[in-house]
């Protein structure tokens, strides 16, 4: 496979990309723009200061409704190291911000509500990397228990070739570990030692520890991120009584300057971080590292010697305790639950689980089954010997959806699992299972049967895929699905398959994705997975569109007197998905008038408060680059702000889109991107 390789030494600004947003963000939706933006620029946040390369007046407006500061505030121009700069100095209560919070589904009947910080507070996370990224990774290397923590910071380079979808290729690192090397960014550190907690269950170290203990059991924190104490951070370095007796020294260090960041990017909040970004995992694992060596120390003088007496591995909030003897295991977890309350945390009691060895969890019975299931069925029967006139060996492929359906629910019913434990595994096995088909029919004996004879089989893996995923839709799951259906689609297009097989397969798909909408019409919940399955709707082409009708409805709009108004509260994410679904097709003409009525009515509603609203902000500026709404919506946006409209032209000049790609969108790209990203 050809390739251009070209290193790149990626300035601090990267963080940008990989360490603010949560993972559960729509496809759409992405921070390369802005990234690019603030390394064209040079915009930096230092000392309450934000600095860019000085340009004009267009360009300073544009910071300031990037940062939330009124246009009527101030720029400095001035000369600093030889190059023309713009310098906008922030008073102390400009500086936080309020985060958008959304939902996504998290186990059946459970939302978890997950933060987007504003682009001025992932600015002050750059600003704060700069500093402090030495000290992070040796304050995050004081433990023996935990599984990822920062060792190094990342190296990069970046390989030009194409969507690994496509090319039936498959990333299977969520992070960078130590001793590997990368062709994508996906984290700004280096981790140690895993970058799933699924790769210790098969690791060496799990296997080690079996041999040498007799019990497992499994802890968790509850409500960890809700529950830190952003204070607590000066408690985990320098002690709690110090840190209490010495403030003002406290506030200027390193802890300091950390703790005011995490409430500076959730509205001043000391009770709970954002839950989501990569920093947010960062600033609790330092904290989880204090607690692991207390742990070790107040056991130590009771003769209980880690590695000796026991094992404890920490998986960011999760605890593997290895062990012999039932009372080591006592004093294990009475000290443990000691040091987090020190620090206002708690385990979870109702999620405690002891294994006995062998070590083996229903969850990994489950896996080894279904993957013996796939292999077997998931497969051509290949000939061994060519016959005469044959270029290629001959092959057949059957997969019967309802036979395959009820093997698989068998497996659960005996080991005893649920769907969700299982699906995210299951799904991400039948994508390379796809892969390996469509590779194996490019070499293959062609006959008259051999296009129906695959397309009946990948009908039916569809049948079973969309049965599955549809016990427990969420978003990871939701992306293994998109990737699945997406490969599929992609060969279909690029491959002359019969004259009438791409269409049925469309169809099924096309098919599936209404009634997973049709079910999720509650459009006050506003479902990130909703989202992604219209983008895959959109990717069939236009004969697969669907209705002005059910679209409406399933962002809660209503006719009435032949208008659309919409009867319940849109956020920024289901305005811009929306938006990017209806495109320039005038089929939704209506419906877009009625969406952009309630934008306006949106930000009327939030006037006085945009300068420091993260979903604001995002909004504005994703508008501002849209080509589908009208001229006297931007006009309007522009007009709350106070900018001029004969600057909107010009503001283009500086960045082409923002955080949503509104064009030249690549679904494929876009879903490998969204895998190099995945971290649980």
């Amino acid at each position: 496979m050809a390739k251009r390789a070209l290193s790149i030494n990626f300035p601090v600004e990267r963080a940008v990309l990989s360490d603010v947003l949560p993972y559960e963000v729509p496809i759409t939706f992405s921070n390369r723009a802005y990234y690019n933006f603030l390394c064209d620029h040079s915009v930096k946040f230092s000392d309450s200061k934000i600095f860019w390369r000085r340009k004009d007046e267009v360009l300073d407006n544009l910071v300031k409704i990037l940062v939330g500061a009124d246009l009527s505030k101030s720029v400095k121009h001035v000369l600093i190291n030889g190059e023309n700069t713009s310098v906008l100095e922030l008073e102390k209560h400009e500086i936080h911000t309020i985060p958008f919070v959304f939902s996504t589904t998290h186990k059946q009947d459970q939302l978890r509500q997950l933060s987007l910080m504003h682009p001025k507070a992932q600015l002050l996370i750059v600003d704060f990397y700069h500093r402090y990224k030495d000290l992070i990774i040796h304050y995050a290397s004081q433990s023996e228990f935990s599984l990822r923590a920062p060792k190094r910071v990342a190296g990069c380079k970046y390989i030009d070739f194409g969507a690994q979808i496509e090319l039936g290729e498959q990333a299977d690192s969520l992070v960078e570990i130590e001793g590997e090397n990368y062709e994508n960014l996906r984290s700004f550190f280096v981790y140690e030692r895993f970058s799933n907690v699924f790769k210790f269950y098969e690791s060496n170290d799990h296997l080690a520890s079996e041999r040498e203990f007799q019990y497992l059991s499994k802890l968790d924190i509850s409500s960890c991120f809700d529950s830190i104490y952003t204070h607590s951070m000066a408690w985990a370095i320098y002690g709690k009584e110090f840190s209490k007796a010495n403030l003002k020294d406290i506030l200027k260090s390193f802890p300091g300057h950390f703790d005011s960041l995490m409430q500076r990017l959730n509205y001043n909040e000391t009770n709970g971080i954002l839950i989501g970004p990569e920093i947010s995992r960062i600033f609790a694992e330092i904290i989880l590292q204090a607690v692991d060596v207390e742990v070790c120390a107040r056991l130590a003088e009771k003769e209980i010697v880690h590695y000796r007496d026991f094992k404890v591995y920490r998986y960011v909030d999760d605890y593997f305790v290895f062990y012999n003897d039932d009372a080591v295991f006592r004093q294990i977890k009475m000290a443990l639950q000691e040091c987090l309350k020190f620090y206002k945390l708690s385990l979870n009691k109702a999620k405690e689980e002891v294994i006995c060895r062998p070590i083996i969890t229903s969850i990994s019975i489950a896996k080894k089954r279904i993957s013996d299931l796939f292999d077997r069925v998931f497969a051509y029967d290949v000939a061994n010997e060519l016959e005469d006139g044959e270029e290629f060996p001959r092959a057949k492929i059957y997969i019967g959806k309802s036979a395959l359906i009820t093997e698989f629910k068998s497996i659960l019913a005996t080991s005893g699992v649920s769907y969700g434990d299982i699906l995210n595994y299951s799904l991400s096995i039948v994508e390379r299972k796809i892969g390996l088909i469509f590779k194996t029919y490019k070499k293959i004996q062609k006959d008259q049967s051999a296009d129906k004879n695959l397309t009946n089989s990948i009908n039916s893996a569809l049948g079973f895929v969309f049965f599955i995923y549809a016990v427990s839709p969420k978003v990871n799951t939701t992306i293994k699905l998109c990737r699945i259906c997406q490969r599929i689609i992609s060969f279909y297009q690029k491959n002359t398959i019969g004259l009438s097989y791409g269409s049925v397969v469309f169809q099924i798909i096309y098919q599936e994705c209404r009634r997973i909408l049709s079910s999720n019409c509650n459009a006050r919940d506003e479902k990130i997975e909703v989202m992604y399955v219209l983008v895959l709707i959109r990717q069939l082409g236009s004969s697969y569109r669907i209705d002005e009708a059910t679209l409406s409805r399933s962002f809660g709009f209503e006719l009435f007197a032949d208008e659309y108004q919409a009867k319940a509260k849109l956020n920024y994410f289901s305005i811009v998905t929306l938006l990017f679904y209806i495109g320039h097709k005038s089929r939704y003409a209506k419906l877009l008038v009625g969406l952009e009525n309630y934008i306006v009515e949106k930000f009327q509603i939030k006037s006085e408060s945009l300068s420091g609203d993260s979903e604001m902000t995002h909004l504005a500026l994703d508008l501002l680059s849209c080509p589908y709404i009208s001229q006297a919506l931007k006009k309007k946006i522009l007009q709350f702000y106070r900018m001029p409209w004969n600057e909107l032209s010009r503001m283009k000049n500086y960045s082409r889109h923002w955080f949503t790609k509104w064009e030249e969108f690549d679904f494929s790209k876009e879903l490998d991107a969204k895998v190099s990203q995945e971290v649980y």
